[in-house]
């Protein structure tokens, strides 16, 4: 048995062990099976033994259609008093909340009615779930542990703190939902030039962490494009290409989660694209920017990278040298591979390309080592480029990309100023007021609220905990007004032991 197909068995085994102990622990509560599913389903779809919630953002393999996240919907009265408690600007707004709910990885999505009359979509997000994966990703962090003890030099080298930490850092933008408004509102901007897609407009006023509010835009399944005449899917494949390349050359930030329940059509006549759920996105470093055109353009000539080029160019991208030079005669093919979409001499059709498959057959069984040699966010690239190529699948409309790589990768390699901080809240400013309650041990309260909301700290923390508070010392008005002095920077507010149960109280 080779040292790769050792080590891959190994994390196969440990992720089985993770993935069966999670599923032991069902919880009744939506958010606790939301929280389950999301972590086994992703450790299932890469079985490679990536900590929790990477696993799911890494994993780029197959073709990704409309994910499964059918579980037990909160009742309409629930969701109700969340967007109340949680979104009370939406709350006031909202005439009519509709049912069925549209499930969601991390929550449900309901249509819904202003007073004036516009309809929305507001997702919400399932209680507790953060909480549960972050609990989650800590147990796998320790599989992937115990997986390198046991296979000891069998295994390529891993950075697990390092997959670890970007693994959370995506986690807590995607459930920043606040966040996935900027975003949206950003792409929506950037991408707003091109005239057969849609991005539905997103209201930070009406969205807080927990709670999205967009605009409603009716849409059909990627799969009815099947009906579509060849001219109109191929206007539609020009569309996904460009708004692809744009991203990655001229934005520098890519939409990294485009399965098919992400990308939809307009039910106009001449449908457009539509993309939602911006939880997911990838900058792309002006180095990386630069390295994937010079190999576009070397491959639009007809041009071969020597082994050298093709080595230094992933080095660029963040990629160990040292393993690389093991596999270095393969990896002109692997660029080939890659950008295959992009640099084919004329139409490209998609219907038997798949990166990971394709890759296989380059590297064999150096695969995994390949992808452990590499940066975290790498991974997430190849899954955003697969999701590309999933919705050209669906498009099945072959088509010659290279005008439009002629133009776009042209254009400056991605500035500083796309990912720059909205304005309006100092870098140094806590984005997060969050409170948690832990009772046996067991977190059973967890909520995450705009910074501002210390404005409102009394209605924040419990009734019943307020008196014990009081004698224990902690006077809210205080604690409200020495945060507001220190220009709400990120701080624990105070943590109290009231005998039953433990209550924390922070910015973050």
């Amino acid at each position: 048995m080779t040292q790769d197909r050792l080590g891959l068995g190994l994390w196969r085994g440990t992720a089985a062990v993770a993935g069966a102990w999670l599923k032991s622990k069902t919880a009744e509560r939506a958010g606790d099976q939301a929280a389950n599913r999301y972590l086994v389903d992703a450790l299932a779809s890469l079985g490679a033994g990536l900590p929790g919630k990477a696993a799911q953002i890494f994993a780029a393999q197959g073709d990704l259609g409309v994910p499964d996240h059918s579980a037990s919907a909160l009742p309409l009265a629930e969701v109700k008093a969340l967007i109340a408690r949680q979104a009370p600007a939406l709350y006031q707004r909202v005439v009519a909340l509709e049912e069925p709910a549209v499930a969601a990885s991390l929550g449900q999505v309901h249509a819904a009615r202003l007073d004036d009359g516009r309809r929305l979509a507001v997702k919400v997000q399932y209680p507790g779930v953060a909480a549960r994966i972050e609990s989650q990703l800590a147990l796998l962090l320790k599989s992937a542990g115990i997986a390198k003890w046991f296979a000891g030099a069998a295994v390529a080298p891993v950075d697990h703190a390092g997959y670890l930490a970007y693994g959370r850092e995506k986690l807590r933008e995607e459930l920043d939902y606040a966040g996935e408004a900027l975003r949206q509102q950003r792409f929506a901007a950037g991408l707003g030039h091109l005239r057969g897609l849609a991005i539905p407009a997103a209201h930070s006023a009406l969205s807080t962490p927990l709670v999205l509010a967009q605009d409603w835009i009716e849409t059909r399944p990627l799969a009815a494009a099947a009906s579509l005449p060849l001219a109109t899917r191929q206007a539609l494949v020009a569309t996904l290409v460009e708004a692809t390349l744009h991203q990655v050359f001229v934005l520098g930030e890519m939409h990294a989660d485009l399965h098919q329940g992400n990308v939809a059509l307009t039910t106009e006549a001449n449908p457009r694209l539509v993309f939602f759920d911006f939880g997911a996105t990838l900058a792309i470093p002006r180095p990386a920017a630069e390295a994937l055109a010079s190999m576009l353009k070397m491959l639009r000539r007809g041009a071969t990278p020597d082994a050298e080029a093709a080595t230094a160019s992933f080095a660029t991208l963040g990629f160990d040298q040292a393993v690389l030079g093991r596999m270095a005669e393969k990896l002109p093919e692997l660029w080939r591979v890659f950008l295959a979409p992009f640099s084919a001499p004329g139409a490209f059709d998609p219907k038997d390309w798949d990166f990971g498959v394709a890759s296989q057959a380059v590297l064999g069984a150096q695969r995994m080592s390949f992808r452990m040699a590499g940066p975290p966010w790498f991974l997430l690239l190849m899954r955003a480029f697969a999701g590309v190529a999933s919705g050209w699948r669906a498009l099945a409309a072959p088509f010659d990309a290279k005008p439009l790589v002629d133009a776009l990768v042209q254009a400056p390699a991605p500035g500083e100023h796309w990912r720059a901080a909205p304005a309006g809240r100092p870098a140094s400013q806590a984005r997060l007021l969050c409170v948690s309650i832990v009772r046996d041990r067991e977190e059973v309260v967890a909520v995450q609220l705009p910074g501002a909301a210390i404005a409102n700290l009394d209605d924040v923390v419990p009734d019943n905990a307020k008196d014990t508070l009081r004698r224990l010392g902690h006077d809210l008005t205080a604690i409200r007004q020495r945060a507001a002095a220190s220009g709400l920077r990120p701080q624990l507010l105070f943590e109290a032991d009231l005998g039953d149960r433990t209550i924390k109280v922070w910015l973050e």
